[in-house]
């Protein structure tokens, strides 16, 4: 009998991991989606401004340099958004349009 219950709970955990393993590729998957989707995006934004992306744009992080490029801003200022409490002045700078 005390078998029969260990076997059941040990069913269990499998069942419970590989549901974990599931629920974890799925949002890996989703996530994989949605980083394509805004990279598409933000090709978009700049073919519509006048500005080749190129490779860039499909690499994270680096993919925001072809953006500022075509708002017309110095690349350096991509940086300003790598920088603890400076991106916050950055991004204020860039919402005012000064």
């Amino acid at each position: 009998m005390q078998a029969s219950a260990e076997q059941s709970s040990q069913a269990g955990a499998a069942l419970l991991g590989g549901l974990g393993l599931a629920v974890i590729l799925f949002l890996l998957v989703l996530a994989v989606v949605v980083f394509l989707v805004f990279a598409y995006f933000y090709k978009r934004i700049c073919k519509n401004c006048g500005h080749e992306p190129g490779v860039l744009i499909w690499i994270p992080i680096v993919q925001f340099i072809p953006i500022v490029q075509a708002a017309g801003l110095p690349v350096w200022m991509f940086i300003l958004t790598l920088v603890p409490f400076v991106n916050y002045f950055f991004f204020i700078y860039l919402d005012t349009g000064s």
